[in-house]
């Protein structure tokens, strides 16, 4: 039986990897929990009775969060049956580290009834596929965030093997081949018979760049290359910075402070590097630095808005930090900017930082 709360992640441990891989198992912040200073901090022990298979509780901290959490062991259909019955389960998704030179992460979101999985941005198809094969899934659809060739390098060969219909923005059909299902801001992916995707229309990093905000207790924001961990998505390739200043204030400032980020890679130490040199006096930018240095990426720490706002600059837009180091960089920076200035610049900086 399951005593206290449903875990929110779960970090997959069982059997050999060809890739890094690591399962969230999203679903609401455990109601026994405290507001720690970065995070939630669980209080209550869990234990998992399954098939006759106990699974032990281990704790492991996600940015943040100090959460208990169950080694998934390839559970049965039983077993997931059994989850089913005891606690409402939204989505399974499984972070799929590529270890390649553009530090991809890949992400397969699973729909934990039926199987049924999304892939996104599925660049390295092998470990895409051969994680789906392992765990027994079905990759039905597979979603583009945006038409950049290592987000979409992969889609041919997981169409190949699993028939998989192919969705990105409306706006990229010409741009991303063989595109099935064009995205419009506000439309719904549902995945399986457990929970829906809702696209977001971000542009900036690209003028065809879309998000996926799960519609769960705990909301997930899969975000490409707009948001990343303490950073934000460059413009150089076909986007523009103040379509992304746009989309941070009128779309990712607006969410719920629990959402979970999952952005397309991992780059979060150079992220927080460049928020201490603009902002020196950031604390928690500090502590996070120390937290993840030398992370081992099969484990990769997940972010949340609120963590967001503390740690990422591009979110501190009217920090006199901020605004005093940026003055020392443009002279000409009137007394009092306003945030969309003060995002330009820090654009401009990161460019060449």
């Amino acid at each position: 039986m399951l005593c206290g709360y449903f875990p929110v992640a779960s970090v997959s441990r069982d059997g050999t990897h060809t890739g890094v891989v690591v399962t969230h198992w999203v679903n609401r912040v455990p109601s026994l929990a405290i507001r720690s200073m970065l995070g939630v901090r669980a209080q209550s022990l869990v234990q998992l009775m399954a098939s006759q298979r106990c699974w032990s509780v281990i704790r492991n901290r996600i940015l943040g969060f100090d959460i208990y959490l169950i080694p998934r062991v390839s559970p049965s259909l039983l077993q997931i049956s059994a989850l089913l019955a005891l606690e409402e389960i939204y989505m399974i998704v499984e972070q799929i580290w590529t270890g390649n030179s553009f530090r991809n992460f890949n992400y397969l979101i699973v729909c934990p009834e039926t199987g049924e999985a999304l892939a996104v941005d599925p660049l390295d198809y092998e470990k895409c596929l051969g994680v789906a094969k392992e765990k027994g899934w079905s990759i039905t659809q597979v979603l583009n965030t945006h038409e950049h060739g290592d987000h979409t390098g992969g889609n041919q060969k997981v169409i190949a093997a699993t028939g998989a219909k192919l969705l990105a923005h409306e706006n990229a059909r010409e741009k991303i081949e063989g595109m099935d299902v064009g995205l419009n801001a506000g439309d719904v992916v549902k995945v399986g018979n457990s929970f829906e995707l809702l696209a977001l229309d971000t542009p900036g990093h690209t003028m065809s760049h879309v998000c996926l905000l799960s519609q769960t207790d705990t909301p997930a924001l899969f975000s490409g290359d707009t948001l990343f961990n303490a950073g934000a998505g460059n413009c150089h390739n076909g986007g523009h910075p103040a379509e992304l200043y746009d989309t941070f204030v009128s779309q990712l400032s607006g969410l719920a402070d629990e959402t979970l980020i999952y952005p397309g890679h991992d780059y979060i130490a150079n992220n927080l590097e460049f928020t201490l040199a603009r902002e020196p006096d950031n604390d928690d930018a500090k502590k996070l630095l120390d937290e993840i240095h030398d992370q081992n990426l099969d484990e990769a720490l997940v972010s949340t808005l609120a963590i967001e706002k503390d740690v990422n600059t591009f979110f501190r837009l009217r920090s006199p930090s901020v605004i005093a180091q940026l003055r020392e960089e443009f002279s000409d920076l009137p007394d009092d900017p306003d945030p969309k200035t003060v995002f330009l610049k820090l654009r401009e900086l990161r460019n060449s930082w």
